[in-house]
């Protein structure tokens, strides 16, 4: 192995591809191609995180307490409570958490 890590993660949202990187920068070239170089050696895979929660054991316990995000000048989510369509959106979401927890953690 070439570093000592057993997972590499690339986090990277949809708003990158064209807001933040443009096509002149190479970022669609880089991402047409890293595939097959990664994949031509044989100690890397690509694995989805259900599959890396399922192969790997936990080396630690991350807490979070509040949510954040790398928007805006305060760094949480007061960018998307900005009315009652996104509060509902929102309360939405958060209500799904039982179903989530109850499909989630016994496949860990």
């Amino acid at each position: 192995m070439h570093g000592q890590a057993d997972v590499i993660n690339l986090f990277m949202d949809f708003e990158t591809f064209g807001e933040h990187q443009w096509q002149e920068s190479g970022i669609f070239e880089f991402l047409t191609h890293m595939p097959d170089y990664v994949l031509r050696h044989p100690e890397y895979n690509f694995m989805t995180p259900s599959e890396v929660s399922q192969r790997l054991q936990p080396v630690a316990t991350l807490d979070v307490p509040y949510f954040m995000s790398w928007a805006d000048v305060d760094r949480d989510l007061s960018a998307w409570r900005g009315n009652d369509l996104q509060e509902d959106a929102l309360q939405t979401v958060y209500a799904l958490e039982h179903d989530v927890r109850a499909w989630v953690i016994p496949k860990c």
